[in-house]
């Protein structure tokens, strides 16, 4: 899955705090290899790996999109949740 940077606070990846640039890195880690993620019934391909950037892990958003730019799962403590149902979703 590739990684696109959205600008919020900051563009670019070593402007990110190390918290920030360690969650990002592990998302990364998560998501490498994979084409989308299964939600309830539905499987979803052709995502990417979102991250708007910010200064400090509360205002960095790593979230899964599909190529609409709809968010389908953020990045929580290790985990990808579904952002309507707070469910784990499966990545494929």
């Amino acid at each position: 899955m590739k990684t696109v940077y959205k600008e919020y606070l900051t563009e670019r990846f070593i402007d990110l705090d190390r918290v920030s640039q360690k969650q990002v890195c592990e998302a990364q880690d998560i998501v490498r290899g994979k084409i989308g993620v299964i939600i309830g019934d539905y499987t979803i391909l052709d995502c990417y790996l979102c991250v708007v950037c910010g200064n400090n892990p509360s205002t960095t958003f790593i979230t899964i999109r599909n190529k609409n730019d709809t968010d389908l799962a953020v990045y929580i403590d290790g985990y990808f949740m579904d952002t309507i149902s707070g469910d784990i979703v499966q990545l494929i």
